[in-house]
């Protein structure tokens, strides 16, 4: 059997290992054309989904500002506002007794809650925290106002005594409604 690469010159070899290169590249560009192909299709996706996002941001975005108008927030309970308000990150009373009275007036009717801690003996608060709990109940509820606060130190304080703070509420808030 003949040996082929026995006559092989140098221009030869070179010319037989550019075709072999060649080859190999021609394989590589062949698998990358594939990839690059199905890039483009997902890119075409990934295009229709980016819009899709946001149009599903720019509609979120309204119906936020919607939610936002007082007109269209869901109506809930002045009881349900307090103990949200009681659960706030900031505030931290956790749960609260509530006692509610209706005293009727002319052409409007009042409803008078009174806020309690619901273990009374047990839970002690700081005054930042019922503060907090007095700001946010008027800052956040256009529809109630506190009228009524007292606070009482938790432990029992001998005269000329410095206690800790640590304090005991009982709060009214009152909610004003017209009669039909």
């Amino acid at each position: 059997m003949k040996n082929p690469f026995r006559n092989m010159t140098l221009p030869r070899f070179i010319i037989f290992g550019c075709l072999m290169a060649s080859a190999v590249l021609g394989y590589f560009v062949f698998v990358r054309m594939e990839r690059l192909e199905q890039v483009k299709d997902e890119l075409v996706l990934v295009k229709k989904v980016i819009k899709e996002i946001q149009q599903d941001a720019v509609e979120l975005e309204r119906l936020q500002a919607l939610s936002r108008d007082d007109k269209f927030k869901e109506e809930e309970t002045a009881e349900d506002f307090i103990r949200a308000i009681a659960d706030q990150r900031v505030v931290q009373l956790g749960q609260v007794k509530l006692s509610n009275k209706k005293k009727p007036g002319k052409g409007v009717e009042d409803h008078i809650y009174t806020i309690q801690p619901v273990h009374k003996k047990e839970q002690k608060f700081h005054r930042d925290q019922i503060g907090n709990f007095l700001y946010r109940l008027e800052e956040q509820g256009s529809h109630v106002k506190v009228t009524s606060i007292v606070l009482k130190p938790h432990d029992k304080v001998r005269p000329g005594e410095f206690g800790n703070d640590e304090w005991t509420y009982d709060i009214e808030l009152t909610s004003r409604t017209k009669d039909d």
